[in-house]
């Protein structure tokens, strides 16, 4: 008897381990598509402010 609540207290601790490793991974893998998608607003936010910056350089060319 005692050798099976031991093998089922293995199994629960096994269980709460599987669960604790899927946990952090979920958490890594939020944590990295949170950083992608910074920088990617990030990238976009730059080629919007050079591409605004060409064109008030092109705009004061023109009136020259």
């Amino acid at each position: 008897m005692r050798k099976a609540s031991q093998s089922q207290n293995l199994k629960v601790n096994d269980a709460e381990m599987q669960q604790i490793l899927l946990n952090q991974n979920l958490k890594k893998i939020r944590l990295k598509r949170y950083e992608e998608c910074s920088t990617n607003i990030t990238h976009s936010q730059q080629k919007y402010s050079i591409k605004k910056l060409e064109e008030h350089f092109n705009s004061q060319i023109q009136r020259k």
